[in-house]
């Protein structure tokens, strides 16, 4: 059961017709908030009520299923067999996908409750969620800030208690970057490790299905039932952890004061507890793998969307255009030399590790940016100035809530080798038993939970 089990949960010990009544309040709830927030396209209301007969049919049998009844809302570039699958832009508006992705059919099949598919920055390309067509997600702690992205509605049906738990999609950033600024957990696994078969793709050599949760603890679960393995839950592992912190370069530049005073308590915590050593960490190339990222992955956004949007761009929002038309400009021998060049910087980061177990990074460098003055891709490129070269590696990252500054949460990224995913988890979860950041909530919470939960 979730650590946080008042809300985004079927009540165990109710009879079908109770169960059934309670999915429709909690829809009509969600439906409610969400017209301000817009952090669904749609509530998935069949699906969910068949979902609702598997988990009631279980539970009768007396074997109940591992996620018995967790609410739970997926990306809208994620597939749901019948639900327009609209990539959160006009151009894909009526497109509906046949079956469920992978990764959907196995949290359904485990007992999740599908109530609805999430809003995001259009075709995953930007990291603040503001939508032209279907409408900018609103951040809760703050509606005039920036709410990050690109799986920004996944992020706030999380904050917002809507849900127990929900899929984004993370290329550069775009779990772990709204998962700290809306106070949540948030998991980029090694790439490749969840299935993207039934998920459309950005930029495939960076693209990987990512998981929100209120904790870390059930991060690791939902990555088990996500890969298909048996969960393997225990503690953190040999320690302590060599964790690495930067104390100057690129991993410095622009941070806020709060969140490297955030950081450096968090080091010290776990540093107390026994789980970690602290040592300096710097990586010299920061700055260019973050360019070599941003540059590949345009260029792969391009093969993916640039005949569609060649054919007909009136489907596409104004800042989406500009980063296609940016894209554009890559030509196949300037990829191919980036290409070669994210060998090489590969391996420098993979060298890292030879000295530090994890690195411990702020997530988003200062509060988001507010909403309208700025331009989403100058936004975007600070939102995601920390996260994208890890990508390039095919590395595991964590983000979870580490403090505030001035009213708005902010995320500690945790980051370590392909394949460490669980052991991120587990250590992300020991730093929750000692602190209580990732229980706080934005005042949207009250509303929902009250309707919900007395049934």
């Amino acid at each position: 059961m979730s650590t946080i089990d008042t809300f985004g949960v079927l009540p165990a010990g109710v009879n079908a017709a109770v169960a059934l009544s309670y999915l429709h309040r909690v829809l009509a709830a969600i439906e409610t908030e969400n017209r301000s927030t817009k952090a669904l396209i749609s509530l998935t209301e069949s699906e969910a009520e068949e979902d609702l007969e598997r988990v009631l049919s279980a539970r009768h049998s007396g074997s109940p299923l591992p996620l018995d009844g967790r609410f739970f809302v997926v990306k809208n570039n994620i597939d749901v067999g019948g639900v327009p699958g609209t990539l959160g832009s006009e151009h894909f508006s009526h497109r509906i996908p046949e079956h469920d992705a992978d990764v959907v059919q196995k949290f359904r099949e485990a007992g999740a409750i599908l109530v609805g598919v999430a809003n995001m920055h259009e075709l995953a390309f930007g990291a603040t969620s503001e939508n032209a067509y279907f409408g900018t997600v609103q951040n809760p702690w703050d509606i005039t800030r920036n709410a990050g992205g690109s799986s920004g509605g996944s992020a706030v049906a999380v904050a917002l208690g809507w849900v127990d738990f929900s899929l984004g999609t993370d290329t550069g950033g775009s779990v772990r970057c709204p998962a700290a600024i809306e106070g949540v957990s948030g998991l980029r696994p090694t790439f490749d490790e969840v299935s993207a078969h039934g998920v459309y793709p950005l930029a495939p050599s960076f693209d990987t299905v990512g998981l929100f949760s209120r904790t870390a603890v059930d991060l690791e679960l939902l990555l088990d039932i996500a890969v298909g393995v048996e969960s393997r839950h225990g503690t953190v592992g040999p320690t302590p952890l060599r964790i690495g912190i930067p104390t100057g370069g690129y991993f410095t530049e622009g941070v806020g004061s709060g969140a490297a005073q955030a950081l450096m308590d968090m080091g010290r915590v776990l540093e107390r507890s026994g789980a970690a050593t602290l040592v300096d960490f710097d990586l010299p190339d920061a700055k260019r793998s973050d360019y070599v990222s941003r540059m590949i992955v345009r260029a792969e956004a391009w093969r993916v969307h640039g005949v569609g949007f060649e054919e007909d761009s009136s489907g596409f929002g104004a800042d989406v255009a500009s980063r296609l038309q940016l894209a554009k400009s890559i030509d196949s021998a300037e990829e191919a030399s980036l290409s070669d060049e994210r060998v090489e910087l590969t391996k420098k980061i993979d060298d890292i590790f030879e000295y530090v177990d994890v690195i411990l990074l702020p997530t988003v460098p200062r509060a988001p940016s507010l909403l309208g003055p700025v331009d989403p891709l100058k936004s975007t490129e600070q939102n995601l100035a920390f996260t994208y070269l890890w990508g390039l590696a095919g590395l595991p990252a964590l983000s979870v809530p580490c403090g505030f500054d001035d009213g708005m949460p902010i995320g500690a990224q945790l980051i370590s080798r392909r394949g460490s995913d669980r052991m991120l988890c587990r250590l992300g979860a020991h730093y929750q038993e000692l602190t209580n950041w990732h229980l706080r909530r934005p005042s949207g919470f009250g509303a929902l939970h009250n309707s919900s939960s007395n049934e």
